[in-house]
Parts: structure tokens; sequence; C-alpha cells
């Protein structure tokens, strides 16, 4: 089978899950986003303390938990104690930090499509980015395929692509010609913040055969705009609301 038959994108993918009717990270973002009509669904996973990858956006805590404290000086143990839904609504209250391990299982089960956001804390780019790799090798089911994504080059070095797993890369700032040219060998997938895009810069990568997915998109008038300059996929934070796109 040709490999770039498996790998297929949709045109929305839910950020952090349908994060703007759910709390965001969660077993229940993520079973929303499906109910939504959403086949992909992107998560962000970072260490605790002791190594275990966790669903979280954050560096601190307090956001989301009320507690002053940066993640990575925590252990699972007492991670996994704290109430991420309270925060968002009641109705969500005693939703917890998931495990990369529970959300992979609840994706194979629910035939979703994961993209993998990894938030490395600095000097442990190389490890998480490994460990990544190795419970995604481990346990991807059949049903779905893996997006592995980062703003740090160190992480996707890790990374190995293949049939149903790919990288991309994230950029936030208006990035240099030579900066682009200079990672156009190692990644087919550029991540773009909506705010740096116009449709010259989009046509560039496009002829170059490179697919351009821009994040957050909000609006379904302009992702319909994006979608005609040549964007493969937009996250969004409502998905509901981009159905009618997806095959127009």
């Amino acid at each position: 089978m040709n490999r770039h038959n498996i790998f297929v994108l949709d045109f929305f993918i839910s950020h952090r899950g349908a994060s703007a009717i759910a709390p965001e990270n969660t077993i229940a973002s993520i079973a929303l986003a499906k109910a939504c009509g959403s086949r992909w669904v992107e998560v962000d996973v970072r260490f605790s303390k002791d190594r275990e990858l966790i669903i979280f956006h954050d560096k601190n805590l307090f956001r989301i938990t009320g507690v002053n404290s940066p993640v990575f000086t925590k252990n699972y143990k007492d991670l996994k104690n704290y109430d991420v839904g309270l925060w968002f609504n009641r109705s969500f209250e005693g939703e917890r930090i998931p495990t990369l391990l529970d959300v992979l299982n609840f994706c194979n089960n629910n035939s979703i499509n994961l993209n993998i956001e990894i938030k490395p804390e600095k000097g442990f780019e190389h490890s998480i980015g490994r460990k990544v790799k190795e419970i995604v090798n481990k346990f991807l089911f059949s049903q779905s395929c893996i997006m592995i994504s980062s703003f740090d080059f160190k992480v996707l070095n890790q990374i190995e692509e293949s049939e149903k797993v790919r990288k991309m890369i994230l950029i936030n700032r208006l990035p240099k010609k030579n900066f682009l040219e200079s990672k156009f060998n190692f990644f087919q997938y550029f991540g773009l913040h909506l705010n740096i895009i116009d449709k010259k810069m989009v046509k560039y990568l496009v002829n170059l055969n490179k697919k351009v997915l821009v994040y957050t998109v909000n609006d379904p008038a302009k992702a319909k705009l994006l979608k005609s300059w040549g964007v493969t996929s937009v996250f969004t934070d409502l998905p509901k609301n981009f159905m009618y796109i997806k095959d127009n």
C-alpha cells in the first residue's frame, strides 16, 4: 500500500479536544470532540517529575487547578489527584489529568487520530522525544494515525516517521526565508500561527509540496479563506462549527 494513502489529515483538528465546550486536554474534551464529528484531536504532552508523560498544556498548574506550582516539580501520583474539570464548569468536576497512555487507549478504542504536541522541559528535549516515540510505537493500534509536533527541533529529531506517524515543526514567529529553507529537508508538515501567515507564505510552502497547518482558527469564514489558499488543516476549539467546511 502507498504510505501516503494511509496518513490522511482532516481539514479541522480539535485543539486540546473540544476545548471551547469542555476542559482542555481531558478525556471529556476528546470525547466531545468526537461527538462533534472530529476524527483528529490535538493534545499537549509534558513530563511529570517522575517522567510520566501527562496531558497538560501549561508549565504551571495554577490556571487549571488553582495550585501555584510548576508541573515538573510534581510526581504523577500527586498530579492525578488534581481536579482539572471544575475550573471550566461544575458539570466537569472530577476530571483528572490523563497520561499519554490513557489518551492513546481512548483514541485507539474510538477511532480517533491524535496530534501530540510535545512540551519539553529544558535539558529533557531528547528524553521526552524518545519516550513519546517508544509509547507511540508500542501502543498505537492499526485504527489510528499520529502526528507528533513541537516547537523544538531537538525533540522532533528523536521521532521516526512511518506509514502512520508523521512529525511537524511548529512556528509562532514570522520566520525568515532561510529558516524555512533550512527545515525543508527535515519536515513536510509545518504548523504556523494564524497571526504570522498570509496567502503568499502559504502559496510558497504549498508550491514546495509542503503541508501547511494553521492554529488556532475559530472563525469558520477565516477557515474557508485559508482552505482556498491551500491550507491543509486548521486547529479549532469549536469543532462542531467546522463540520460543514470539511467536505466543501
